[in-house]
This record gives C-alpha cells, structure tokens and sequence, in this order.
C-alpha cells in the first residue's frame, strides 16, 4: 500500500495500523483510550503521554511535518522519535514508527521504498532502544545519528557506487517504467506504453537506457521471456 499511503494523513495511518495490527490487538485502527508505559520488570522505561492528549499531539506532529524545512532524512528520524515517544496506539507503535519512517522517506525518493532499513534496526536493535530512550530526556541528536548511520548502513549493503548512482540518475519517466517492470516482470513494451499513454516505440527506448545502465535484463525473447531487475 506504500504507494498510496500519504504520510501526513491521520486517516491514512489508522488505515495502515488496522491492516497490519488485523488480528493482533482487540482494536485496530483507533488511538489508544487508556494510558500505557514501556516498563523493564517493575521500572518504568517510558510513560506515554495521557490517552485524552493523542489525537492533538499527533494532530500537532503531522502539521509540523508538513510544514518544516528540515531535510526529509532529518524529518523522518524527528517523527520517529516524536511518534514513539506520543505511542498512539495500544500496540504495534515500533512497526508503525519505523514504517512511517520509510514513508516519509519514501516520497522524497522511491528508492526507500525497497530498502529494509526495519532489518538494519533490528540487527542494532539493543542500541535503537537505547537511543530513544535517551531522547526521553528531550535531546534527540544520537537517535538522529544512530538512524542516519542504519540507513546508510542499509544503502551500502544493497548498492555499490555505481549501481546507487544509475539509480539515482535515471529520468523520472525511465523510473516510471522501472516501477511498472517491479509490480510484473512479464510486462511487456506495449503494455507499459498503455499504462503510461505513450507510444511503444518511446517505451522501447527507455527500456534500452535502462539496460544500458545495467538496472534492468531482457531475459528470454521479446514474446515469451520476461525482465530482470538488477
């Protein structure tokens, strides 16, 4: 649903917690109607602003997401944080940060969309907890820093040099092609050009680029054979 979600959407976010937490709370979907805290044991790790104060601080949040001139990597590490900190829901409020972080990211650059930072974190996930712990104390530059070193982390796991700079350089034409190829590796030339209402003959020329690059392979012949993305 990446592609549809808008990330500064409240409506869109309920949406999204009830299709992923379906099954695995009493009520997915809502904000939380009762006060709850993050506790090691007896202690008390975290405790989560009043239930009745929810819905204007995360009206608050997203207003201020929408309006801030903070680079999207900052901003997306800054709601992160902010939204773990609020737990608007009963549960699954780790999987939703972390996913709303990636949406954000997302819409700055569709490369987000493939990268499974969600993985990097869980591998550092003793020192992700304690740096949103530390931001509790209201300085949230190392949870900045620990999030910007995941996701690069995450780049260069997935992308050499190269291969990133193909990728970021592509026309926005040519990454259109590239989004219809990954929804179906069968797709052929003239099927793309009627998704994107324009003549085959174009298509055929950004498929050719495209290959150039070394982002996509023609495997198999033009009728029964199928793309591979690199």
């Amino acid at each position: 649903m990446i592609d549809s979600l808008n990330p500064f959407s409240i409506e869109d976010m309920l949406c999204a917690h009830n299709l992923m937490m379906w099954t695995l709370v009493d009520i997915p979907g809502v904000f939380r109607d009762c006060d709850v805290g993050i506790f090691k044991g007896p202690v008390p790790i975290h405790i989560a602003p009043g239930f009745e104060d929810v819905p204007e601080l995360m009206n608050e949040l997203i207003e201020w997401a929408v309006n801030t001139d903070c680079h999207p990597l900052i901003k997306g590490c800054i709601f992160h944080c902010r939204f773990e900190f609020i737990h608007p829901f009963v549960d699954g409020n780790g999987r939703m940060g972390r996913l709303w972080h990636s949406l954000i990211l997302s819409k700055w650059d569709s490369i987000f969309e493939w990268l499974p930072i969600e993985t990097w974190i869980k591998v550092n996930q003793k020192e992700y907890y304690a740096r949103l712990n530390e931001s509790d104390k209201g300085d949230i530059t190392e949870f900045i820093r620990f999030m910007l070193r995941t996701t690069k982390m995450t780049i260069d796991e997935l992308y050499d040099e190269t291969k990133f700079s193909d990728v970021k350089t592509i026309s926005e034409r040519e990454r259109m092609v590239l989004d219809i190829i990954l929804k179906n590796e069968k797709v052929t030339a003239k099927i793309i050009a009627e998704n994107m209402e324009i003549s085959e003959r174009t298509v055929k020329r950004y498929l050719s680029t495209l290959v150039e690059k070394g982002i996509v392979e023609r495997i198999g012949s033009d009728k029964i054979g199928h793309w591979k993305v690199m």
